[in-house]
């Protein structure tokens, strides 16, 4: 987003405020460019490809805790008249005034789900005339498509179409790759005493099967609003909380963190893949087997030591220094009586 601020700041700023209306005219622009510097493309290869634009910015991250209050319609019907009530709702995760406008959040990753599919254009026919309309655009996000409930065909002459006449042909919706995610708040910014709060996360096409429970990401997307399903209690109101919606951020772009507890992890991984191909080695040149085989479970071995040592030091999570010293234990203690065969002092965990 910097880059494109200095090269036009009322771009950007448009960008920032329409992201719903300006991406989609990014992303064909982009795909045009494409389609120039790549021609004369190979045989079999004529049709460009959908381009999607991701978004990073270096500007300071929103806070997933900054309570506002966002006001909503609902709508109760009782004794036959239609009230209108206006309800405070407390929402966790931004401001009001930020809705469709582009935000920037950090967090950790605690859930996602398998990737499904999603139409972007979809094509109907009706049961009644027969009558196709296609390419139907939805709209991006979660937000649904509701389908027409009247067939406007004019039948001069025919019986008149039924209500809730179109149904959904699926081999003529063109469809995309999606996934939801749950952002929780990082723990250092959780107040002492209180829960972490959540965000929904929406990720699309190539945004899909970026990231996995645990980590630490720095979010650019659009914050969005979706219908609340109804609950179906018994003895409610039918219409109550109509007007009610709920929030989530549309994923533009994705950054994951590779320092603190990520780098920790990585730092780890690569260790424990150089212990195993050393043990090997050693296996190969002596013609011996080790006295303690390096598996999984010394891994595991190690992360419960990276993790005790933060506890002593009342920390939420294990970071490098913990990670260098869990290692050096394990060096000391087993690996080093493995290599050797002397198993005084192993430490089996």
């Amino acid at each position: 987003m910097e880059d494109l601020a200095s090269f036009d700041e009322d771009l950007s700023d448009c960008l920032y405020k329409m992201p719903t209306e300006n991406l989609p005219l990014l992303e064909e622009a982009a795909k045009e460019v494409a389609d120039e510097v790549t021609r004369p493309r190979p045989t079999g290869e004529e049709m460009m490809q959908d381009i999607q634009v991701m978004l990073k910015s270096d500007a300071h991250h929103a806070s997933i805790r900054s309570l506002k209050v966002l006001v909503f319609l609902i709508f109760v019907t009782h004794f036959w008249s239609l009230l209108l009530k206006l309800t405070s709702f407390v929402v966790p995760d931004l401001q009001s005034d930020q809705v469709s406008h582009l935000v920037k959040v950090h967090g950790i990753i605690i859930s996602a789900t398998a990737v499904k599919a999603k139409a972007t254009k979809v094509c109907l026919q009706c049961r009644g005339c027969r009558n196709i309309i296609n390419n139907i655009p939805l709209p991006p996000g979660l937000q649904g498509y509701a389908l027409p409930r009247k067939c406007n065909v004019e039948n001069a002459g025919r019986m008149k179409c039924p209500v809730d006449p179109y149904f959904i042909i699926p081999d003529r919706c063109v469809c995309i790759d999606f996934q939801t995610l749950r952002l929780q708040e990082s723990p250092d910014a959780v107040p002492h005493g209180e829960m972490p709060r959540h965000l929904q996360l929406y990720c699309d096409r190539y945004l899909c099967d970026r990231v996995v429970p645990g980590n630490r990401v720095t979010i650019m997307g659009i914050y969005s609003i979706k219908k609340v399903a109804a609950a179906k209690a018994k003895g409610k109101e039918r219409n109550a909380g109509v007007g009610l919606r709920s929030s989530y951020l549309r994923v533009v772009g994705i950054q994951v963190d590779t320092e603190g507890a990520a780098a920790a992890s990585e730092k780890l991984k690569n260790r424990y893949v150089l212990m195993r191909t050393g043990a090997r080695e050693h296996e190969r040149e002596t013609d011996k087997r080790p006295s303690i085989p390096i598996t999984v479970r010394q891994l595991e071995a190690v992360v419960r030591i990276a993790e005790s040592l933060a506890k002593m030091k009342l920390q939420a999570v294990a970071g490098e220094e913990e990670v260098d010293e869990a290692l050096r234990l394990f060096q000391v203690s087993t690996l080093d009586a493995a290599l050797s065969g002397n198993l005084s002092g192993a430490c089996w965990c």
